[in-house]
């Protein structure tokens, strides 16, 4: 594996871990499917959203500046757009639970901050950035 992982990969590597142990917890506690359904799906979600964000932005760099905060700006309209057509499709389902899908959208950026301050904080080590 490599060393020096960006922030979002290594957040989609510890996103994992973290949204099936938390899935795991709201299946205990509420003994329905539905809820971690929606747990799962909010997660998912957000996995794909920024995972094309990235994907995008990264092959973007190359372009000029102007490029660049158009597709930003693109980007940022499809992935409102993804979570308000999750969301409208979460509410529109009575069996569904919405805030367990919004707490799948907010764990991606908790996993997401941690990884960014775990990061800043420690020390580099030989050779890692």
């Amino acid at each position: 594996m490599r060393k020096n992982l960006s922030i979002t990969e290594r957040t989609f590597l510890f996103l994992w871990p973290v949204s099936i142990v938390v899935g795991i917890i709201i299946f205990l506690i509420t003994k329905e499917t539905n809820d971690l359904v929606s747990y799962l799906l909010g997660v998912f979600t957000a996995m794909l959203v920024n995972s094309l964000h990235y994907r995008i932005l990264k092959n973007a760099l190359e372009k000029p500046k102007s490029k660049i905060q158009v597709t930003t700006f693109i980007i940022y309209l499809v992935k409102m757009g993804l979570y308000g057509f999750i969301l409208y499709f979460v509410i529109t389902n009575s069996n569904w639970n919405v805030l367990y899908t919004v707490g799948g959208f907010i764990t991606y950026r908790v996993v997401f901050f941690l990884i960014a301050y775990i990061m800043n904080t420690r020390k580099p080590s030989n050779g890692d950035l």
